[in-house]
Parts: C-alpha cells; sequence; structure tokens
C-alpha cells in the first residue's frame, strides 16, 4: 500500500490528482513538506511570520506556518506572493536555479537513510548520480549532529508542549473525535508539564526553589529565548554566555508571572 504523508495530506492528494492547481497546508514538523514529497508535488514552508495565520486552528504557536503546496517551484512561488501578500503576484518568479558545479553538497550518514524500502534507495542513489553527472560535487560523511536531533523532541519539543496545552479541554470533552494515535501523541506533551519546576529551577540556575510551572506556553519566556540567541548569533562567543542570558532570562520570566499573580 501507499500512503500520502502529512498532516496536509489532502492538500498534496489535491494537487497531485489535478484537483486544483494548489492548495494551502498548515507545517510545524513537515505537514507541507513531507506530503509533497510522498506525493510527488511541490511544498513550500515559509518562515512562521511569512503568511498570516489567522484562521488556522494551531497546533504550536512557535512552529505552525502556513504555506502552498502546487505543481512546481515556480507555482509556489507565485502562491507564496499572494499568501503573504507580498508586491504584485504576477511578477512573481521561481529563484534561478544554482549552476550545478559550483555545489558542494553533503550526502549525510545518519539515520535518515536508516532502513529505506529498496525502491526510496535505489531513486535516491538515482538522484546523487545525477546531480554528480552533471557537475555538483558530492562528499558522504557521519553526521552525528543530526542522529542527536531525535534528543530536541524528548517529550515532544516545544510542539509537544504547546500542542498539549492547545488540545487539553477538547480531549476532556471529544475526545471520541479524534484519531486514537494522535490524540496519545498530544497527550504526550503533557510530561513537559508534570516536569516544569525541575527543569525551571534548572534554568534558572539559583539553587532556590523550584518556580511554579507555567501552564501554557508563556510569550514572555520565548521573548527572551530569542533574544539570548540573537545575541549569541550576533558575536557573543564568551563561554556560557548565552546560557546564562537563558538562565536569567528564565528567572525573570517567572519574577515577573509571580508579580502578574
Amino acid at each position: 500500500g501507499r500512503v500520502p504523508g502529512g498532516s496536509s495530506s489532502g492538500a498534496a492528494v489535491a494537487v497531485a490528482d489535478g484537483m486544483c492547481v494548489v492548495s494551502i497546508g498548515s507545517d510545524t514538523r513537515g505537514s507541507v513538506r513531507i506530503p509533497s514529497a510522498l506525493c510527488g508535488v511541490t511544498g513550500f514552508k515559509p518562515t512562521q511570520s511569512r503568511v498570516p495565520r489567522e484562521g488556522a486552528f494551531p497546533l504550536s504557536y512557535t512552529l505552525d506556518s502556513v504555506g502552498p503546496l502546487a505543481r512546481s517551484v515556480s507555482c509556489c512561488a507565485v502562491f507564496d506572493a499572494i499568501l503573504a501578500a507580498d508586491g504584485q503576484p504576477a511578477d512573481a518568479r521561481a529563484p534561478e536555479p544554482a549552476a550545478l558545479p559550483s555545489l558542494r553538497l553533503l550526502a549525510p550518514r545518519c539515520f535518515a537513510l536508516d532502513d529505506l524500502d529498496p525502491p526510496v534507495a535505489a531513486a535516491f542513489e538515482r538522484a546523487l548520480a545525477a546531480l554528480s553527472a552533471a557537475g555538483a560535487r558530492i562528499s558522504t560523511a557521519d553526521a552525528p549532529c543530526l542522529d542527536a536531533a531525535h534528543a530536541l523532541f524528548a517529550g515532544g519539543g516545544f510542539a509537544g508542549a504547546e500542542a498539549a496545552q492547545i488540545h487539553r479541554a477538547l480531549l476532556k470533552t471529544k475526545r471520541e473525535l479524534y484519531d486514537p494515535n494522535v490524540a496519545k501523541r498530544i497527550e504526550a506533551g503533557e510530561g513537559f508539564f508534570s516536569g516544569a519546576p525541575a527543569r525551571c529551577a534548572e534554568m534558572a540556575g539559583d539553587g532556590g526553589p523550584a518556580p511554579d510551572p507555567c501552564p501554557a506556553p508563556c510569550p514572555i519566556l520565548r521573548r527572551r529565548l530569542r533574544a539570548a540567541r540573537a545575541r549569541q548569533a550576533g558575536g557573543d562567543r564568551r563561554g556560557g554566555g548565552a546560557a546564562l542570558a537563558v538562565r536569567r532570562g528564565a528567572a525573570a520570566h517567572h519574577a515577573e508571572r509571580r508579580a502578574d499573580h
């Protein structure tokens, strides 16, 4: 059997089957990109703030984005311009393709290539061979950073915690409307809240009692985390500088919340 990928599976199937020229999907962890790949169409995940998310039911405040699925990169570029109200859609064009002889590409050895079905593995090798024949320089190397990426989603990560908070009330009253597997995945994010006091204390780094856990994703802490990351990206290379900023931000965040209450 075959599957269309998800979660924007119907959007990809509609384009692949010729029912429409473009469809709209929401992407938190690949829900535009995965069905596009599995259905042989093109999907584009823009940066989160490019396309307004008003009217789209959230899964993760931090990661959700809205993007088009279409038959080509050019079509996606046009419809992205329409969705983002970016200039005149008639002027939208696909970016010029890079000259393949100028490209250096890495084919990583990592979990993503483990246990591939033979037809998928063969297609991947054909694609590498075609790129190489066209002049691209391809190398292969271990990529432990990609293998370690799984740890970023322990307990669901940002999306897991936020999805649990968003869907908590609905799961209590309308659980029968949820796919059982989806409901279990959402509920797994509740583990974030049960362990929040210890994690917040660790982030605060003050050795004192753990602050009260935040019952919902908090914009104050998110802003502080983003500011710390921006300072790090801007050239702060002093040892532990960004981590210290995050810990201080977390401590200040909880102090603000206690004052608010």
